[in-house]
């Protein structure tokens, strides 16, 4: 099967993004002012991530603090663009707000060539989708469900419909993997502010095949490493940012 691969990340007001879409090809760096939005961008896709899950909603509220602390109080929208060989999907969350409290307000997913073609459709509870082409309601390809209100039709859809669309974009944003700065407070103030640094902890030594989150195996990913064909260039990168020292 051919790999999937995300060519643009959209995102219309959340925090100090008012709207910005974001074009992905090979490395991508952001560069600003303080506040102008880099680590909303980060976070965006986790949140995309997180979409993938039935528990979006609830780790939206416990993780990402909820509307308010995403300088969101109406809800915010993000779309992502998805594509597999020639065929490209573009996929829309819209989360508003009830009493408050994030919603799943509106769902869509189309062809990016045939945008107004809609393969999924979602607004509250009812879903309609349809197997491939666009969107026919006297279709017999089309179906219709009712979806749990506080679930995303991603979470619930993808992973039964592997070869379709909404399959292929749940499958790239599972594959997101957020990596944030990592923590090495010395131990001394670690201990005396009870602020444990990972990377200041023993590592037991096992295979590595990508590294953890706070980057707790760092080592072993290292070790790892040092086994590949490509290590001096591997070391070569590290010394751009860390400098010739290492």
């Amino acid at each position: 099967m051919a790999a999937t691969r995300v060519q643009q990340v959209g995102i219309r007001g959340l925090r100090s993004v008012a709207e910005v879409r974001l074009p992905l090809a090979g490395l991508t760096v952001l560069i600003g002012d303080n506040g102008g939005g880099k680590s909303t961008i980060l976070e965006v896709f986790e949140l995309l991530r997180r979409a993938t899950f039935p528990s979006f909603l609830g780790d939206l509220n416990v993780v990402h603090g909820g509307l308010f602390a995403l300088g969101a109080p109406a809800g915010f929208e993000l779309s992502v663009i998805v594509a597999r060989d020639a065929t490209a999907w573009q996929y829309v969350l819209r989360v508003g707000a009830q009493g408050g409290s994030p919603s799943i307000e509106r769902e869509t997913l189309a062809l990016v060539q045939r945008p107004n073609d809609l393969l999924l459709h979602r607004r509250g509870q009812r879903c309609e989708f349809s197997d491939e082409g666009p969107k026919k309601p006297a279709s017999a390809s089309n179906k219709t469900v009712d979806l749990p209100i506080d679930q995303p039709a991603l979470a619930l859809l993808g992973p039964t419909n592997p070869t379709l669309g909404i399959g292929c974009v749940y499958s790239a944003l599972q594959g997101f993997d957020v990596h944030v700065p990592f923590e090495v407070t010395p131990r001394w103030i670690a201990q005396a502010h009870n602020r444990p640094s990972e990377l200041r902890r023993s590592v037991h030594f096992l295979p590595a095949h990508k590294l953890d989150r706070l980057g707790t195996n760092l080592p072993n990913v290292f070790a790892a490493l040092r086994n590949q064909p490509n290590w001096p260039e591997t070391m070569d990168l590290v010394r751009m940012g860390l400098g010739l020292d290492v």
